[in-house]
């Protein structure tokens, strides 16, 4: 027999928060660092894993700042190993960017603290592991991956630890399997006897799944302090170990690296790890889990890298200068942001106080965020010259790369004094289009400046919808003129030129899809089940029919139409059990009835139908789904993933109640050859399933109260484990879209407006006197003096069009995923993904502004290969499923000082 080594790897997997807040965990952080430190620098051939994530350096150095450079001199020597992640964050459950910049944040904390060891993919306790993780990693140059849960291994199926994992793109990854998990080695006692006992059960549960006689043991879980007796317990075991085997402290790298010289004829794995190991859960229950806040974080996702960094990187592009894009703020954002991103919190499986902490840090977020975007759309829509008609002025800004007909929501403050009544609305091209404005409402504007007091003025505040055709990645401006005549454009009806939609008296909703006929009756009900499950695990109640709101008649059914919407309202009581049993074996014959709300909405030129759930969730224990009825007979779905489109086969996770729940971004579609397809766009709610035994049918995770993070055997006598807040009483809202599609509809058309479902334009209104609401209160010097000061206009030269597009994919069978500025402060990063399974072109419009293009990786390391820019275009072959990421290079003679506007073009 050959010789055989065991890997000892000492490490802690440290969550930041979870059965404990923050500050308590932390609080022992810094003990436990503290004394790893002491061991390290006591024991110098000691070596320690921090969870492969730096922002444990950042926590503890926040109290121990005296200590930095011990930290480093114990990095640098290897001692302590740390990265490449700065949280250990969920693929799943948080967006691409959110992944990607993870990535860029750890590996330069990382090094900037001296770790010289190569970096291995470490996701120890992750609910699976997308598809595309191969590509992400292989753009930073790593290329092995350790992880915990996804996969099942197992004396009966033959398959062993170690594999290649190759994703669409054919990045791949020499990929170890945890099968064990990653406490197999836990502790070692200091009586030899033992040690050596234990260590025999090791290898006897790691010998049937070992791909090859390297064995990697794993001394420690969740928060444990090193074992700083360690290496006396192996020398132990290491006397009695037959001639040649060796057991010693070790790293995750020195492992991987044994088991590339070592392993033969791997086995290769396509597809997502996403499969519930026999061993443990694999914790999809989590999808369900405090959906609002959730929702919360992805829309602060996509506000940082969509919006609100599109937006700073379009001023850049404007001829504004750099501070516009001012670092320090996005930086601290994403750090914000980032703190929400680990497993653990974004789950939804922690305590009531973590989840309160994590709701603070996102209104903190939104509130910078917000400011900044506003200040960014009034500089911006204070630069468009518009004609001297138009008292008042909306700019929509379009985040995406890709021309939009969207609707559109806009909050109009008229000054009191001008009294503007009845008014038009008009696009940049001076034509009058259709609006409703609701009724207006007096509220007094706050008024800021820099160099005056705070002041206030009277307004009439109106909200305003219309749709808006936009161009790609850029803005439009809408002017409003007073007219004498009253706005009197037709009502919408029940129709658009996409769909028709009915709704009975007793409920029922039926969609027709104009351009192929097909009628879908019935096509959405509500269904609620009890849970007995926990934060990690949905588990229904057995033998117990679900509530259906098809069971029961509404209270109210109602319709209106305006110019802009036709809109249905179903009002339902469910009476639904008050609680699971005492017992916990099913649901309480005690009820109550729910209030909840089905809202329709038909927009003028869209193709899908918009649906919010309203409600007032006044029970426990229970899993509210809304349910698509497509009626179309397929076993597969296709859904939006992290870069990818994902087929999958609803019979893969059997018939188990455990882990029926799949992650969806924000596109599911069911489709056959004969039957056409149909589309959901699900916004921000990412919990779905396709259910067995039931034809064309689909969930949506609305709502999932219970009251344990763990114990869906039993009930924990441990009130760590108890979380009232987790039933989420109380308000509670959801938003998505039906959409049927034709057979002439593209994946291109399907992800294109799922991607814009969830990202609507950023919109801000503004008097044409930019004055008007800037000025604050005078000051007062004396009795004959008042005086409104104001800052000079550092931007006076700039002078906008009423529209123009920045950077356009035209139909392109791409996706966009980011724009920003690059890690040099110089460039721009562009970055989009191919939804094809094919070779794709991507031709991409410029302004002149750009004057190189280079590829880079993930790291946003170039190629030295320039790319031929021709009349403000680019056309780069990309291969199938492929990331591909953009260096734009700037010409700063087009900047603030040297910019006549033609570095811009409008969108003709």
């Amino acid at each position: 027999m050959p010789p055989r080594n065991y890997f000892v790897v000492s490490h802690t997997h440290w969550d930041r928060e979870w059965y404990e807040p923050f500050e308590v965990f932390r609080y022992n952080l810094i003990k436990m660092i503290d004394y790893l430190l002491e061991v390290v620098e006591t024991q110098t051939s000691y070596r320690f894993n921090l969870d492969c994530q730096t922002i444990v350096l950042e926590d503890y150095l926040t109290i121990r700042p005296e200590n930095r450079e011990r930290l480093r001199q114990v990095i640098a020597a290897g001692n302590v190993t740390v990265g490449p992640w700065y949280v250990q964050n969920d693929f799943y459950q948080t967006c691409g960017e959110s992944t990607i910049r993870n990535l860029l944040t750890g590996i330069k904390i990382a090094c900037d603290f001296g770790m010289k060891e190569e970096f291995v993919g470490y996701a120890p306790d992750h609910a699976g592991i997308t598809s595309q993780l191969p590509q992400i990693l292989n753009g930073f140059g790593i290329d092995s991956l350790l992880f915990g849960r996804g996969l099942e291994i197992s004396p009966e199926n033959g398959k062993k630890n170690t594999f290649i994992f190759e994703a669409p793109d054919g990045s791949r990854l020499l990929t170890v399997y945890l099968f064990n998990f990653y406490n197999n080695a836990q502790r070692f006692s200091a009586d030899p006897q033992k040690a050596w006992r234990y260590f025999e059960i090791i290898k006897n549960k790691e010998e049937h799944g070992n791909a090859t006689d390297n064995f990697l043991l794993l001394n420690g879980v969740d928060h444990l302090f090193p074992q700083k007796d360690l290496n006396i317990s192996l020398s132990a075991i290491q006397e009695r170990l037959p001639a040649g085997d060796r057991i010693f402290q070790s790293t995750f790298y020195e492992y991987i690296s044994a088991q590339k010289r070592t392993l033969s004829a791997p086995h290769i794995h396509h597809g997502e790890l996403a499969k519930p190991p026999v061993e443990r859960l694999l914790a999809n229950g989590t999808l369900s889990g405090r959906i609002a806040q959730k929702a919360a974080i992805n829309e602060a996702e996509n506000t940082l890298f969509i919006r609100l960094q599109g937006l700073a990187v379009m001023m850049l592009m404007s001829g504004f200068n750099r501070n516009e894009y001012d670092r320090g703020f996005f930086e601290y954002l994403w750090r914000l942001l980032s703190e929400n991103l680990a497993h653990d919190s974004v789950w939804g499986c922690s305590t009531d106080a973590v989840h309160a902490h994590i709701d603070d840090r996102l209104s903190r977020f939104n509130e910078l965020a917000t400011t900044m975007l506003t200040e960014k759309l009034n500089t911006l829509v204070t630069h468009c010259k518009i004609p001297a008609l138009g008292q008042y002025k909306i700019i929509v800004f379009n985040p995406l790369p890709y021309r939009r007909t969207t609707p559109v929501e806009a909050v109009l403050d008229i000054a009191k004094d001008e009294e503007l009544g009845s008014f038009i609305l008009n696009n940049s091209d001076n034509v009058e289009i259709v609006y409703h404005a609701e009724k207006a409402i007096p509220e007094e504007r706050a008024l800021r400046s820099p160099v005056n007091l705070p002041g206030r003025i009277d307004v009439f505040r109106r909200k305003i919808s219309f749709t808006a055709e936009l161009p790609a990645f850029g803005y439009r401006v809408y002017t409003v003129q007073p007219v004498k005549k009253t706005n009197s454009a037709p009502v919408l009806g029940k129709s658009n030129k996409f769909l028709r939609v009915e709704v009975t008296p007793s409920g029922q909703i039926n969609l027709t899809c104009l351009a192929s006929g097909r009628v879908f009756n019935d096509v959405l009900v509500l269904e609620d089940t009890g849970d007995l499950g926990d934060a990690y695990t949905y588990k229904p109640a057995p033998t117990v029919q679900a509530v259906s709101s098809r069971d029961y008649q509404p209270t109210a059914v109602k319709y209106i139409s305006d110019a802009q919407q036709s809109c249905w309202t179903i009002d339902y009581a469910l009476p639904l059990p008050v609680s699971n049993n005492a017992k916990r074996t099913g649901r309480a014959t005690k009820k109550r009835k729910m209030p909840i709300r089905i809202i329709l909405i038909l927009h003028r030129n869209c193709p899908y139908l918009e649906v919010k759930i309203e409600g007032n969730n006044n029970v426990d224990d229970h899993f509210l789904r809304a349910v698509i009825r497509t009626k179309i007979d397929s076993e597969f779905t296709q859904s939006t993933g992290i870069f990818e489109i994902a087929d999958r086969d609803r019979n893969e996770l059997g018939r188990d109640w455990r882990d029926r729940e799949r992650a969806v971004r924000d596109l599911i579609k069911i489709q056959t050859e004969t039957a056409g397809g149909f589309a959901v766009l699900t916004g921000l709610l990412h919990s779905m399933e396709h259910f067995l035994d039931r034809t064309g049918e689909i969930g949506i995770g609305i709502l999932r109260g219970n009251r344990y993070i763990l114990g869906y055997y039993e009930t924990p006598k441990d009130k760590t484990w108890v979380v009232p807040d987790n039933q989420q009483r109380g308000p509670f809202q959801a938003r998505f879209a039906l959409m049927p599609c034709n057979f002439a509809t593209s994946p291109v058309e399907e992800t294109r407006a799922a991607q814009s479902f969830a990202n609507p334009p950023a919109t801000y209104s503004d008097s044409s006197s930019p004055d008007k609401f800037s000025g604050g209160r005078p000051c007062v010097q004396d009795s004959d003096v008042a005086e409104i000061f104001k800052l000079p206009d550092p931007y006076e030269k700039i002078v906008l069009p009423k529209d123009a597009s920045y950077l356009d994919i035209g139909e392109s069978a791409l996706l966009h995923s980011t724009v920003k500025m690059g890690e040099d402060g110089k460039s721009i990063i562009a970055r989009f993904w191919n939804i094809k399974p094919k070779k794709e072109t991507l031709s991409l419009r410029l302004p002149p502004i750009v004057t190189a293009v280079f590829c880079t990786n993930l790291a946003e390391e170039q190629n030295e290969e320039t790319i031929k820019i021709n009349d403000n275009s680019v056309n780069i072959v990309i291969n199938p499923a492929k990331i591909v990421t953009l260096k734009l290079q700037l010409d700063d003679s087009l900047s603030l000082e040297h910019q006549n506007n033609s570095n811009m073009r409008t969108d003709k």
